[in-house]
């Protein structure tokens, strides 16, 4: 798997901004967090597709010898109605509950 810091994610997103399209930072979730293990999902604005946001799925074990290290799970780059998409199947699904 591989490991990334999230100083080198920032850095991307700068270098993508421009004048008529600016790139904000990085938004983060915390999914989990045991206080040794945690899940984390962050959405972040790319370059391309022009409106597109980056979808990483990451975790970091505190106890490992690189306590900043994080593991990348998943990622995938995607336009506002994929990731609106997304987020609609994850409420419908939560919505339904268990085996209802």
């Amino acid at each position: 798997m591989n490991q990334v810091r999230r100083s080198a994610a920032e850095s991307a997103v700068q270098n993508c901004s421009t004048p008529t399209h600016p790139v904000s930072a990085t938004s983060r979730a915390t999914l989990f967090d045991n206080g040794d293990f945690a899940y984390f999902a962050d959405v972040t604005p790319v370059c391309e597709p022009v409106g597109g946001y980056c979808l990483k799925i990451s975790s970091r074990l505190n106890s490992a010898k690189d306590a900043d290290a994080e593991q990348v799970h998943f990622k995938a780059c995607l336009d506002s109605h994929g990731l609106k998409a997304l987020a609609h199947l994850i409420t419908v699904g939560t919505e339904q509950g268990h085996g209802k």
